[in-house]
Parts: structure tokens; sequence; C-alpha cells
């Protein structure tokens, strides 16, 4: 007898290097990183004012088939961003900039990352803090099993 299975996981994203979505009314810019992430590139938060992290971490605050950024991900778009060199002109609007991760740090507390001149890094905040929201596409996972049993 012999056999083999073979597992591919395929990540696939369709969209172009930069382009639009349209959100509770907004016209919101996004862009495809070059590891395919598609980020917004605009800040969510309630007219300037922030959400607190119950709010932002909700299915409420990112459209369907996004979601809020975890650590993980967030950590992907700094190294992105230390590799291809641009931090505040490309991602950050402002030179000081915090967003909400939903990775939670403790039960009152949860991560969040900032811009600050030319450095991303990461901090955490009460939940009851209102900070900006930035939005990454869902990725769909397409698996495909092939085998071979011989019996």
């Amino acid at each position: 007898m012999s056999g083999f299975i073979i597992i591919l996981i395929i990540c696939k994203i369709a969209f172009a290097e930069t382009g639009h979505i349209s959100f509770n009314g907004q016209n919101i810019s996004v862009r495809k990183m070059s590891d395919g992430s598609v980020w917004f590139m605009q800040d969510l938060g309630g007219d300037g004012k922030g959400y607190d992290w119950r709010f932002a971490a909700s299915k409420d605050a990112c459209p369907t088939g996004w979601h809020l950024p975890n650590n993980g991900e967030w950590k992907s778009l700094n190294e992105l961003i230390k590799k291809e060199g641009r931090i505040v002109e490309d991602f950050a609007k402002s030179k000081m900039a915090h967003w909400w991760s939903a990775s939670e740090h403790s039960i009152p507390y949860s991560h969040l990352w900032y811009v600050s001149g030319e450095t991303l890094g990461s901090n955490y905040s009460h939940k009851t803090d209102a900070y900006s929201v930035r939005c990454v596409k869902n990725q769909e996972y397409r698996v495909s099993v092939q085998g071979n049993n011989d019996d």
C-alpha cells in the first residue's frame, strides 16, 4: 500500500493596488500591501472622536469582509513598512496617530498601535479610551485536498 495526500492552502485577495470602498457614507481609500494584505488607508473613529475598544472590536466597526487587525497583523504591517521605508507618508495622515488592535492585553486593557514621527509601535490602553480604527480585509482561504490511496 502506498498513498499520499497533498493539501494546498491558497490565500487569495482580488484587489487592485489601491482603490476605494464605500462604508457608512464615507469613501475609504484602501491599499493592497506587498504581502497581499489589504488595509484601510484612512481612520474610522466617529467623526474624529475615536471608538472605545468594545465597539472597535465589534463586527460593526468595519464593513463586512473586513476586521480590526490583531497584533500579528500589525506586526506584519510594521515589518513591511520598515522594509519599504514608507511609514508616515503612506500609512498615517498625521504625525501622531493611534489605532486599536483586536488583541487584548488584560481584562481592562487592550493593545493599540501608534505612529509618532517615523516609528510604529505598540502599547496598551484602557478599553474605555477612544482611538481610531483601521480595518484589514479578511483573507479568503481555499483548501484543496488531493489523495491517492492504493489499496
